[in-house]
């Protein structure tokens, strides 16, 4: 399906999804501006809300203790400026205001009943009216100044579910930016296994499953202009015959030697040892930091294996017979590694040469 849909339509969804991860997260952080400026709302509401209580409980206490006979021209003054305050605060000049119309008409008509409150105070200090006139008139301010209070108390609930409103978005959004980040990840990791899967499209030889030319190559430049690592040995490795068996038995049968040749190479080399299918009937091997005897079990171990894999496909008799060639980079000091395969694959063919003789002596 992935290459179905190629590159260019995987390109177009991995753009949709950074448009949409933008959008999300710009409108995240517009939600947390927001929830911070109602938040910021709701102290204002609250820090009102404790003036209007105070005004409220306060001038209770001062007509009390005005019934009472007892004087309280300092309580009097504080309310005075707190009403003051909550009237500046309401008018804009701080910014504890709360920017709700009824509120500031309700502390409008406070502000009314509050200095009508004042002057009854005065009249009964004065004996103009009488104590129960007194209370009549605080029983108004009481009902304004209780209105007023239920007024910030709306404002204040209706900040609270606006609050939530906007919380419950913002995890909204959190969640669809983290289900993107998953979608991202999950098809960059996709997408990493399908580079892989290039990655050893382009180095691996289908035929026999062991590197390839281009792979071969790369290991061989790895050292770059210097000079190959001491105790190091390059093998170039040739079927014998091959081009015999595929034009009398097919070159499918050819490529089964092929491919039983190239079992045996990788079961015969050690795990530190580099080998590779350099191109037709072409192997090679690189083998670092060994000597001339771990060499020489090597090549008795992959005579055994190739001897092993001796096989017929009807009327063909099908031997596995290679030739091979090894130059060790001790014998050939200054060689490159592309050199030193060089000198190998002189050897090998050197070896050829010998078995064709020996052949055609028998």
């Amino acid at each position: 399906m992935w290459e179905k849909k190629g590159p260019f339509a995987l390109g177009k969804i991995s753009g949709v999804r950074l448009v949409l991860m933008s959008l999300v997260m710009s409108a995240l952080v517009v939600l947390i501006l927001l929830m911070l400026l109602v938040v910021q709302r709701l102290q204002n509401c609250t820090a009102v809300l404790s003036d209007a209580d105070a005004l409220y409980g306060g001038a209770q206490r001062l007509v009390k203790q005005e019934l009472a006979g007892v004087r309280n021209d300092i309580l009097m003054d504080w309310l005075d400026d707190t009403l003051a305050d909550m009237q500046a605060d309401a008018a804009g000049q701080t910014l504890a205001g709360l920017n709700d119309t009824d509120y500031r008409g309700n502390l409008e008509l406070q502000q009314k009943e509050w200095g009508l409150l004042k002057l009854a105070v005065g009249d009964m200090r004065a004996g103009v009216i009488t104590p129960r006139a007194l209370y009549e008139r605080s029983e108004y301010y009481y009902t304004v100044s209780s209105n007023t209070v239920k007024t910030i108390k709306a404002h204040s609930a209706a900040l609270t579910q606006n609050l939530r409103a906007l919380e419950e978005s913002a995890a909204s959004a959190l969640l669809l930016e983290i289900l993107l980040l998953v979608w991202q990840t999950v098809e960059t990791m996709a997408l990493a296994r399908q580079n892989r899967k290039l990655e050893n499209i382009a180095f691996v030889d289908e035929a026999t499953g062991l590197p390839n030319k281009r792979c071969c190559e790369d290991m061989l430049g790895s050292g770059g202009a210097h000079p190959a690592p001491a105790h190091c040995c390059c093998m170039m490795f040739d079927l014998n015959d091959l081009k015999r068996i595929n034009d009398s038995c097919g070159h499918q049968t050819g490529d089964l030697m092929i491919l039983n040749f190239a079992h045996a190479l990788r079961t015969a080399a050690p795990a530190h040892m580099f080998v590779g299918r350099f191109g037709g009937d072409e192997f090679i091997g690189i083998f670092s930091n060994v000597e001339k005897e771990d060499v020489e079990v090597f090549l008795a171990r992959l005579d055994n294996l190739a001897a092993s894999c001796h096989f017929t496909a009807g009327a063909c008799d099908l031997p596995i017979r290679f030739a091979h060639g090894c130059a060790y980079a001790d014998e050939n000091p200054g060689l490159t590694l592309p050199a030193l395969l060089d000198e190998a694959d002189k050897r090998m063919y050197a070896c050829k040469a010998e078995m064709k003789r020996r052949a055609a002596a028998d």
